[in-house]
């Protein structure tokens, strides 16, 4: 069982439910799995941090899995997931 998409929406929450400060913010990364199943989850991730509405979001990590290629339609498609965002977003891809 792979454990990040857990650990990631995880700290989705935990940021989210810290109380007394003035803004909220989220940070996530490491969204590698490029199947359909994976970059749903990743889609799904995305409106949750809608539904908190944070006032910005920023991705660091990893947005393929290592032996992966880096190509067009695999930018496209994470450009897809991350204009989901409703709010300002900050992206720190490597």
């Amino acid at each position: 069982m792979q454990l990040k998409p857990y650990l990631t929406a995880l700290l989705v929450i935990l940021v989210a439910s810290s109380a007394a400060r003035a803004e909220r913010f989220v940070i996530f990364g490491d969204l590698q799995d490029s199947s359909p199943e994976g970059r749903l989850r990743d889609a799904e991730l995305v409106d949750r941090i809608n539904e908190i509405a944070p006032a910005f979001s920023v991705y660091i990590g990893d947005i393929k899995e290592g032996g992966s290629r880096c190509t067009d339609d695999l930018f496209g498609t994470m450009r897809e997931v991350f204009d989901r965002h409703e709010r300002p977003f900050d992206l720190h891809a490597r």
